[in-house]
């Protein structure tokens, strides 16, 4: 028969430590390989975050750096490429500019000193000539500008034409001094234009290879148009006959006279009477017939009808008072719009 060992307390409250420690071992164990992988875990997400955030921060600033850099080189070069561009170009320019003063005005003296209309035509002609360019001119009265369509056009216009080098367009006659056209069959028609008023055609065409340049006949044009100009015959106005004198008057007429000379000097007297204010007004502003234009115009149909219509050798003595007394001898303080002695 089996007897069972009994264990004593103390026997029992040892083996249980033992149990205690040993399960504390393990569990500390395993909170350390926990902790362990959540560590590693934290630290994989760092590193993987930082290089990101690295990577980010990098295109982000070093791009903005590269941009600026670029903007700014290219700007540079940009300015750089200018400023060489100008101090080479400025001087050519300048001596362009410079020789073709000269030229223009070397043709105007030419043309000054000229004799003859003639001697101006060939010095023209030879300033628009150049190098596979035809040129031909014609004055206003050696052709028909009717039977010339793009001349006539151009003429009304006072501008440039290109037309078709064929007779129907053009005349005859220039054709014939330009000995055909261009390659692209074009004819350019330039008037003379001076004082408003058309005074003949330059005309050009080009060789194959070579252009017309427009804008250098337009102005060999223009500084050659004056002096084909033929100023209108002067108008000759008779000067009235002289006013007969005083004595040469008889009574009546010089009584006409003597109350034609009271009726002007009641007139001012009235307006210098009773409109003082706005007559030193008028002085000072040196606009009294605007201030009494009613007042003066109503005074001359009145002296024109009573004085003028009936007396051929009446005197204006109304302008002569409003001078005199009104203006203080000057006509200027009358104003700009005062329209001056009546005309009988």
């Amino acid at each position: 028969m089996d007897q069972t060992t009994e264990q004593s307390p103390q026997e029992m409250s040892v083996e249980l430590s033992y149990a205690v420690a040993d399960a504390q071992a393990l569990a500390r164990e395993q909170v350390q390989a926990a902790w362990q992988l959540y560590l590693d875990r934290i630290r994989e997400q760092l590193e993987s975050g930082w290089r990101e955030s690295l990577e980010t921060i990098y295109q982000e600033r070093f791009g903005e750096i590269e941009t600026r850099l670029r903007e700014r080189f290219e700007s540079v070069v940009q300015e750089r490429a200018e400023q060489i561009v100008r101090e080479r170009l400025d001087p050519a320019c300048a001596n362009v500019r410079r020789e073709t003063i000269d030229s223009l005005n070397s043709l105007a003296q030419r043309m000054r000193a000229a004799e003859s209309r003639e001697e101006i035509r060939r010095t023209l002609i030879n300033a628009a000539s150049a190098p596979g360019l035809r040129v031909a001119f014609l004055l206003m009265s050696e052709f028909d500008a009717k039977a010339a369509p793009a001349i006539a056009h151009a003429l009304e216009a006072k501008d440039t034409v290109v037309s078709s080098a064929i007779e129907a367009e053009i005349s005859r006659p220039l054709l014939e001094q330009l000995d055909g056209s261009g390659p692209d069959g074009r004819v350019y028609v330039i008037p003379l234009v001076t004082a408003n008023q058309s005074v003949g055609v330059l005309a050009a065409s080009a060789s194959p290879g070579s252009e017309v340049d427009v804008a250098k006949l337009e102005l060999l044009a223009a500084l050659a148009a004056p002096h084909f100009f033929e100023p209108p015959a002067p108008v000759v106005i008779e000067p009235p006959p002289p006013k007969p004198g005083w004595e040469d008057l008889t009574r009546a007429e010089q009584e006409t006279h003597l109350k034609a000379q009271r009726f002007a000097r009641n007139q001012v007297a009235q307006l210098v009477l009773n409109e003082i204010r706005r007559v030193h007004e008028g002085r000072r502003n040196r606009n009294l017939y605007a201030i009494f234009r009613h007042e003066i115009e109503q005074a001359r149909d009145e002296f024109q009808n009573q004085f003028f219509a009936n007396t051929p050798s009446m005197v204006d003595y109304l302008h002569l008072e409003l001078v005199r007394n009104l203006a203080k001898d000057d006509p200027e303080v009358l104003g700009a719009n005062y329209p001056g002695p009546i005309r009988p």
